[in-house]
């Protein structure tokens, strides 16, 4: 009846793929206080508390730009950490603005040559790709392959990480428009990838492999090729128990991505069993406040919504919303997911109810959500977007069941023309989305 999202930065009932948070921080001068300040940012983007490294991010870009001034190297590697700090509380819009910034700078420093430029560029085309800018990722991306191969050896995992986000980028563009030729040229980049990472088979390799294959998997069944899907999910899985302990957060993603394509086939007793397992690593674990483990809870509340199980599912994900707001994240993509779904349980509720238990207080509610959600993420991500795309089509049928049909009608019809996706392949294909590696530490001391 409605669209229940199962993921924190994609489409309806679409899955999570393994995102492992590599974080970039700088030491850009000499003074104790800035040193100290970006130790502190440094450590609490570690811990997951992105408000309080924003808040030393801003310090240490200050300190440089009060001493050494703007047109420097400290203040392109400062940039960096707004650029991952913003990234990561799901404020897209500043965090491209910042990586524009880093990367213009850098060009004009002529201090292109080295690896540091690679990461600015390969950072900054993610950040456009979350924002909803594909073809200035593309640029971006294509930009780095050029640098990356007068700098590293084509057989290198640095190389095979940029394929990985070159495939990363038409697999976005493929997707939204059902583009054949840009899924192939994906498909092409996740396999590069792959024979490089699977030459570099040392636990650095096998964990950017896992990555690369998560995607791959996501690809398959966004492409409607099932059973490969499956055996590559199941395959992830396998890996992540070997390579990781049982209790890891990386195994835990495994369970999750795993859960959500049976989720997407119907499976719900399989779904239900990994999805268990999942929630209950990062529950008892130190990642139990990450958007990893709100977007795993909030796909087990969207299972039980799906069996009818709606006072469970609101349940689990007012624990989510919770979570998320506690750790100031009321603005972050996800948050707004979040909100879509607690409005989906409600209305869903309100559907099903017999005459004598029907509450329009909840069908209220529900509508407040979907409108809320609608505006957090227009103010992070441009459109058309897929994550409003589903949004609205929830509110679309908010409005039919308070009664305005012609509205409804109208809203499905502009978001299916917006979207350049029919109402026919909405109800029969599921797409999911691709991680978004941002790059490792860089060297502060490249010029």
């Amino acid at each position: 009846m409605n669209y229940f999202y199962v993921s924190n930065l994609i489409k309806v009932k679409n899955v999570c793929t393994i995102f492992f948070i590599l974080l970039i921080s700088f030491s850009v001068c000499n003074s104790q206080t800035n040193v100290r300040a970006d130790s502190l940012c440094k450590k609490f983007l570690n811990k997951c508390q992105y408000d309080s490294a924003l808040f030393y991010a801003e310090e240490v870009a200050a300190l440089i730009r009060g001493t050494v001034g703007e047109n420097s190297i400290q203040y392109a590697h400062a940039l960096d950490n707004l650029v991952v700090s913003h990234f990561y509380l799901g404020n897209y819009k500043k965090a491209k603005y910042y990586a524009l910034k880093e990367t213009t700078l850098l060009e004009t420093l002529k201090a292109t040559d080295n690896s540091n430029y690679i990461h600015a560029l390969e950072n900054a085309s993610i950040v456009c790709r979350k924002y909803g800018t594909d073809e200035e990722a593309l640029g971006l991306i294509k930009k780095a392959e050029s640098v990356a191969a007068k700098i590293y050896s084509s057989d290198k995992m640095a190389y095979a990480k940029i394929l990985n986000s070159y495939a990363a980028v038409y697999t976005d563009m493929g997707s939204s428009a059902n583009d054949e030729v840009f899924l192939k040229q994906a498909e092409a980049y996740y396999k590069k990838a792959e024979n490089i990472y699977k030459e570099n088979n040392n636990s650095g390799g096998r964990q950017a492999e896992i990555v690369n294959r998560s995607d791959l998997a996501s690809y398959y069944n966004n492409i409607g090729n099932s059973p490969l899907a499956e055996s590559t999910f199941l395959e992830m899985v396998s890996d992540c128990e070997t390579l990781y302990e049982k209790t890891h957060p990386y195994y835990a993603s495994a369970l999750n991505n795993l859960a959500v394509f049976y989720f997407n086939r119907g499976n719900y007793k399989q779904a239900e069993k990994y999805l268990n397992d999942a929630v209950t690593i990062y529950n008892s674990g130190a990642f139990a406040n990450t958007i990893q483990a709100a977007t795993c809870i909030s796909n087990q509340g969207a299972l039980y919504n799906e069996m009818g199980n709606y006072e469970l599912a609101a349940k689990l994900i007012l624990s989510v919303k919770e979570r998320m707001e506690n750790a100031h994240m009321k603005q972050h993509p996800s948050y707004a997911i979040i909100l879509n779904n607690q409005a989906a349980v409600y209305m869903s509720e309100e559907y099903y109810a017999s005459i004598e238990k029907k509450n329009k207080k909840n069908l209220l509610n529900s509508g407040k959500l979907f409108l809320k959600a609608d505006s957090i993420i227009e103010g992070n991500c441009i459109l058309p977007n897929q994550d409003v795309y589903g949004i609205m089509m929830n509110t679309a049928l908010w409005y039919k069941m308070s009664g305005d049909t012609a509205l409804s009608i109208k809203i499905m019809l502009d978001q299916t023309q917006e979207n350049h996706i029919s109402m026919h392949a909405i109800s029969m294909i599921t797409k999911m989305g691709v991680s978004g590696l941002l790059p490792k530490q860089v060297d502060p001391d490249v010029h």
